[in-house]
């Protein structure tokens, strides 16, 4: 029995159907008006997001015999069936309530791609509970993102859920995904990951999202010192490529090159590109872990970004993964 095959991976994320128009005069209301300002739009490009959503469908993806679990809630609505149809339903079943339409996530664009406007109504998806049922199974890998944790209520049951996936070997992944002004003060989200009784093993975020939150601009010199706990740390740094520290030592991870005519929208390509580097990292046990396995799945993460990037979608579909898979297996 693989590695894999012992356990499983959770993911704890919002459930929102991402939504995109390529009009830089609109001008979209706040809240729950943004639904019915949508429903009179036309040319909208929609498809499935969400970031831990979209990080959780990328690593079954890549490892479609990976039992994986999503803990995600929709609304009982059109988005709602929408989100589940292109959900794998490997995933497992999606939460559901009555009372509370599907998150919508809007970005607004120009006609050269470049993000006039982004908003969000979340509805549902800050809906989301841990079933009791789901602290009694041995999880190997618990993903989540910082503005999910922001958003989940009682953070009581998410500490539980990590101390077990902890008790079981297994690894708490976190996302700094949402790290902004938008989404809360620094001090704010500082406050949550201090607030956590058992820190994370793996940590991914871009070279903003870490300056929002550390007020460091240097990442040459942050990557040495931040998150000192975990074992994996990975700063994206777009065109750049990327910085992991693993095991004391930093790796320089180039970013794959493609023309900038090519590139139709960056939205999903983090996430994408942590679904593909986690799924690759737990092939093998974190004891069993060498530079030469983290660099092969970070360029197999970047290479997955590359293609997402090129596409209007947040995520890649079983004949680009497949691409991502042969890749990494000629690595």
């Amino acid at each position: 029995m693989s590695y894999l095959e012992s356990g499983r991976a959770i993911a704890l994320g919002l459930a929102l159907v991402d939504e995109k128009i390529y009009n830089p005069n609109l001008k979209p209301p706040n809240g729950q008006e943004l639904l019915s300002f949508l429903d009179n739009q036309t040319n909208i490009i929609r498809s499935i997001g969400g970031i831990t959503s979209n990080v959780i469908s990328a690593f079954s993806n890549f490892t479609p015999s990976a039992r994986s679990r999503l803990l995600a809630c929709i609304g009982n609505d059109e988005r709602g069936l929408f989100f589940t149809a292109h959900t794998d339903p490997n995933l497992g079943p999606l939460q559901k309530v009555s009372d509370a339409p599907t998150g919508v996530a809007l970005t607004i664009l120009d006609s050269e791609g470049t993000v006039v406007v982004r908003t969000r109504y979340f509805g549902a998806a800050n809906r989301v509970v841990i079933p009791k049922a789901e602290f009694s199974e041995k999880n190997l890998l618990f993903i989540t993102d910082l503005f999910t944790m922001k958003n989940f209520k009682p953070s009581e049951d998410m500490d539980k859920l990590i101390q077990s996936t902890a008790a079981s070997g297994g690894m708490f992944a976190l996302n700094l995904g949402g790290m902004n002004a938008a989404n809360g003060s620094s001090e704010e989200l500082s406050n949550i990951l201090q607030s956590l009784r058992q820190l994370p093993d793996f940590v991914v975020g871009n070279e903003n999202e870490y300056e929002y939150l550390t007020k460091e601009t240097d990442m040459d010199n942050l990557i040495e010192k931040v998150f000192p706990s975990s074992n994996i740390v990975i700063i994206t740094q777009g065109s750049k490529g990327s910085l992991i520290r693993f095991n004391g030592k930093i790796l320089h991870i180039p970013a794959f090159k493609i023309p900038d005519k090519t590139v139709a929208d960056e939205t999903g390509a983090g996430d994408c590109y942590t679904g593909v580097i986690l799924s690759a990292l737990i092939q093998k046990a974190q004891f069993e872990w060498t530079d030469q396995h983290v660099t092969g799945a970070a360029l197999t993460g970047s290479f997955a970004a590359a293609i997402v990037v090129q596409s209007s979608r947040s995520r890649l579909n079983h004949e680009e993964m497949q691409k991502v898979k042969d890749f990494y297996n000629d690595a």
